[in-house]
């Protein structure tokens, strides 16, 4: 972490700017989705009537045909997976290369076929129709999203640094010592992730060390968008116990 997150003698991560940076992760405990289908499009698959009866399903959350988000290509004709970098309730996810340029990817895996209940197929068409509609400095961009019989892959940018979570039991949560000129640009990035989301209507309702990753440059995206939402569509959803309890803001 020496380039990103550099420990100075005399900066101590000082308890004043630890709470400061704690409660980051209670800012966003609600939160949105922004897209949804109003056209059935038939993608390819072993079993045709199975998907045309999950993009019926899609429908109800999309306005941009969800078709048009998947790639024709097959996945291992573009990328060479890797190592697994972590596996979560929803998936796994993988490093890997592009075979043309030899760039470094990250894939989340995600089960996509009749053991997928209509809460996943409603929550994972969320999260890609979200990113597919954000773009912004410190918010994760979502590449390419393809599918084979059995799942989907979501082709992200891959963080070698990995987030601020594993940094911190990097250090056994022993209050590593972060100069707080780099605490400030943590607090910063993610503050004005959360400002971008909250103006377009988009609640996080995740906000947690292990979404935000850190870049080589020092600076933070704010990853995971699978507890998102929007209000104005979904108000019912506002008030639901998501998230990680350990970080949602003590009214919920």
């Amino acid at each position: 972490m020496a380039s990103q997150i550099q420990e100075k003698q005399g900066h101590p991560f000082r308890p004043w700017s630890k709470m400061f940076l704690n409660s980051i992760f209670v800012v966003a405990s609600l939160g949105s989705f922004c897209l949804a289908a109003q056209q059935e499009t038939k993608p390819r698959g072993k079993t045709d009537e199975r998907r045309e009866n999950i993009l019926k399903l899609v429908q109800k959350y999309n306005k941009t045909p969800f078709a048009n988000y998947l790639s024709g290509d097959d996945i291992n004709d573009i990328l060479k997976r890797g190592k697994m970098l972590g596996e979560g309730s929803n998936g796994q996810v993988f490093k890997a290369k592009e075979w043309d340029s030899g760039k470094h990817l990250a894939v989340k895996r995600v089960l996509w076929n009749d053991d997928c209940t209509h809460l996943q197929i409603r929550d994972l068409v969320r999260e890609i129709a979200v990113l597919k509609c954000l773009d912004h400095p410190h918010v994760l961009h979502l590449i390419a999203v393809y599918t084979d019989d059995d799942y989907m892959y979501m082709v992200t940018e891959y963080f070698p640094r990995g987030s601020l979570d594993q940094f911190c039991r990097a250090e056994d949560y022993s209050c590593p010592q972060i100069a707080e000129s780099d605490l400030k640009v943590i607090v910063k990035c993610v503050l004005l992730a959360l400002k971008y989301l909250h103006e377009h209507n988009i609640i996080h309702r995740d906000v947690k060390p292990d979404n935000i990753m850190l870049c080589e440059d020092g600076t933070t995206k704010l990853i995971d968008f699978g507890f998102a939402t929007e209000p104005k569509e979904e108000p019912a959803r506002e008030w639901e116990k998501l998230g990680s309890p350990l970080f949602t803001a003590p009214e919920i």
